[in-house]
């Protein structure tokens, strides 16, 4: 299973520290993207273009 983590770097509803923790337990093939400037649930309307590159990467390398 692969795993894509997105967190927004400005969330005060989850702080950044849990997707490290999340990331770091993870033992399956993994990404991890902070968005800076993105607060709870808002990473994509921040940065459009940089979350369209990296999910249509990942779906380019995993979905073989």
């Amino acid at each position: 299973i692969q795993i894509k983590n997105v967190h927004g770097k400005e969330d005060t509803y989850v702080p950044t520290s849990h997707v490290y923790q999340l990331y770091d337990a993870c033992s399956s093939s993994k990404e991890l993207v902070i968005v800076e400037g993105a607060k709870h649930a808002n990473s994509y309307q921040t940065n459009k273009t940089l979350l369209e590159d990296k999910i249509s990467s990942f779906l380019q390398n995993n979905m073989k």
